[in-house]
């Protein structure tokens, strides 16, 4: 293996070790979507395979909606209409990072201390 695909392997394993649950999500749609813009069959299917298998249908109603959108996106690919399904995969990835950026706001926002007027912040605040 060249040096520089070693690095890229390397960056790539410490992106998904020190990623979100979301984040994790969000590379499984990068794969897709990338194996759509190749054109590779295989690789869209597996990855498409990912996302259908993290889906956590203890919440029924949206599970299932994605899961009909995975299997209509390997249904446009196998009919060759990668750009089609690339864009449903691409609308909803952008869906994902909306989502992880609302939740990075409220981890924030949660992790602020609270001053009510007329106190002082506690000590080392």
């Amino acid at each position: 293996m060249n040096p520089y695909a070693r690095q890229a392997k390397e960056y790539r394993y410490q992106e998904v070790m020190g990623a979100s649950p979301i984040g994790l999500i969000i590379i499984a749609y990068d794969a897709t979507i990338a194996a759509c813009r190749l054109q590779d069959l295989e690789a869209t299917s597996r990855a498409l395979s990912a996302l259908r298998n993290s889906l956590n249908f203890e919440h029924p109603e949206i599970a299932s909606k994605l899961f009909a959108l995975y299997v209509w996106c390997g249904d446009l690919s196998r009919a060759g209409k990668w750009d089609e399904a690339a864009g449903i995969l691409d609308d909803l990835r952008a869906v994902w990072v909306q989502a992880e950026q609302q939740m990075s706001v409220s981890r924030q926002a949660a992790a602020e201390p609270v001053f009510t007027a007329g106190q002082p912040p506690a000590p080392g605040l």
